[in-house]
């Protein structure tokens, strides 16, 4: 990689003390990729932290980038983590409808691709203009 790859600008939220959360999510990434570059795990350690008393440091997060330069594996692998660890219960919208649908074929990749992954899906629902799948954990993910 050339040029810098550290954000130029970072906010880390007040309180923001425990990285548990988005470690597991970057561990998650790396074993099913694709892989993450710094930015993009600067990205969700801010996003993703935790006060002491375990709550999100931030309760909401902008990650500004230009086109094409990371933004939906970030958001694929927090997603990720929230079905697979926590069971959430997830609507992935898009300004656009085929922008969520090409987030829902990258989602279809991963899972697809990895066979761990594959034996958590309970349901893969694909209907027109509904597309998603339910974890056996009670996770969902809907686009």
């Amino acid at each position: 990689m050339i040029g810098q790859q550290h954000p130029q600008i970072v906010h880390v939220p007040g309180g923001a003390l425990d990285l548990s959360a988005a470690e597991e999510a970057i561990e998650l990434a790396e074993a099913y990729g694709p892989p993450l570059d710094e930015a993009q795990k600067i990205a969700l350690r801010v996003g993703m932290a935790l006060t002491p008393m375990g709550r999100w440091a931030c309760s909401t997060m902008s990650h500004c980038v230009p086109r094409q330069n990371g933004k939906g594996d970030v958001l694929q692998h927090r997603e990720l983590w929230g079905l697979v660890v926590r069971a959430e219960r997830i609507i992935h919208t898009a300004h656009e409808y085929p922008t969520a649908s090409q987030a829902f074929l990258r989602m279809q990749a991963t899972i697809s691709g990895n066979a761990e992954l594959a034996l958590l899906v309970q349901r893969e629902i694909l209907a027109h203009g509904e597309q998603g799948y339910e974890f056996t954990n009670g996770g969902a993910i809907m686009s």
